[in-house]
């Protein structure tokens, strides 16, 4: 199989089988490759420097991944995730982000610093690094990456005070922080009136050590969740077409939905999701919460919050989920959901 189209293949898949070994990429003009979904194991071997899109995804592949994969600088859709990979994130693949669109390693076994070299130009869309062994702090070159949607860095070691400079990005809707070592409190000092996470649709950041009151200036920020302007939107999953083909890449998050942990192959882009469980945010339930009426799903438990629930909450109509179990809440409330 190796010696068929040595100079002439460019688009090869052959996902979802039982392959368990691959030597080497001999095709000198390969631009798309998916080997996801396999049992391969052993070191990942590096494609030709003319891939645009490679997917390894669910297999078995270990060590550390070389930085010669830089050397493909029309690097489009790179998917590494669920496998055994370890070691650092190498530092040039800041400088890939030129072209990368969709960088997937979660579920693997980096360690280390977030890279620090995204740089001005930065094309990603897609950022997603859970489940590793990451610390902190964040790096601000993420503000490089000024289309970036989608930014889960869940499920780490990260150490850090929240980031509010992220608010900035125009373009983020998805904001993972969970279960990682963050902390500290989600008041704004500044008195700049220029809107937050005025594209948020999730956000998540829950299982940290966050404290204080509840974000009343995020919330007010959330337009997102408060107007109608995503209802009638033509693309209805986030993700990342492949102009080369007709494969649409769908990110993926996991949330906890009904007490229960879900895994959302695809983001529907009506997915509207707040929860900040397990921190000790403290003080009341802000009123202006009932000002996000496409949220589908708010938990606030497990936090040390107190006072009544405001009747506000009533207004949320499109709410499917609401957890406010061990917050020290008090007081009676009735609302008149259709679900």
């Amino acid at each position: 199989m190796q010696e068929v189209g040595n100079d002439s293949l460019w688009n090869l898949n052959v996902s979802h089988n039982s392959l368990t070994e691959v030597e080497h990429f001999p095709w000198k003009n390969i631009a798309y490759l998916d080997l996801s979904s396999n049992l391969i194991c052993g070191n990942l071997q590096i494609p030709a420097s003319t891939i645009n899109v490679f997917l390894i995804s669910k297999n078995s592949f270990n060590g550390e991944v070389a930085s010669l994969l830089c050397n493909a600088t029309s690097l489009k859709i790179l998917d590494l995730s669920h496998n055994n990979l370890s070691g650092t994130i190498p530092q040039c693949f800041g400088n890939l982000s030129y072209s990368l669109e969709f960088l997937n390693l979660k579920k693997n076994k980096f360690y280390g610093t977030i890279p620090p070299t995204f740089a001005q130009g930065c094309q990603l869309a897609n950022l997603n690094l859970n489940g590793n062994l990451l610390e902190g702090p964040l790096t601000p070159s993420i503000l490089n990456c000024k289309g970036l949607e989608v930014l889960d860095l869940g499920n780490n070691k990260i150490n850090d005070t929240f980031p509010h400079w992220l608010g900035s990005l125009p373009q983020l809707q998805v904001l993972v922080l969970k279960s990682n070592h963050m902390h500290g409190s989600l008041r704004v000092n500044s008195s700049k009136s220029s809107p937050f996470f005025s594209k948020i649709q999730i956000f998540d950041l829950s299982s940290n050590y966050f404290s204080g009151p509840l974000p009343v200036r995020y919330i007010n920020s959330f337009k997102a969740i408060i107007n109608l302007e995503k209802i009638g939107s033509i693309m209805s999953y986030m993700g990342v077409h492949d102009q080369r083909s007709i494969d649409f890449y769908t990110c993926s998050i996991e949330i906890v939905m009904k007490g229960q942990y879900k895994e959302l192959v695809k983001i529907f882009t009506m997915w509207m999701i707040i929860d900040l469980s397990n921190n000790q945010f403290e003080g009341e339930i802000p009123k202006v919460i009932g000002k996000l009426n496409l949220l589908k799903g708010l938990n606030l438990s497990h936090n040390n919050l107190n006072g009544g629930i405001p009747t506000s909450i009533g207004n949320l109509t499109s709410l499917e989920w609401l957890d406010l179990l061990q917050t020290g809440c008090l007081g009676r409330f009735q609302i008149d959901w259709q679900i």
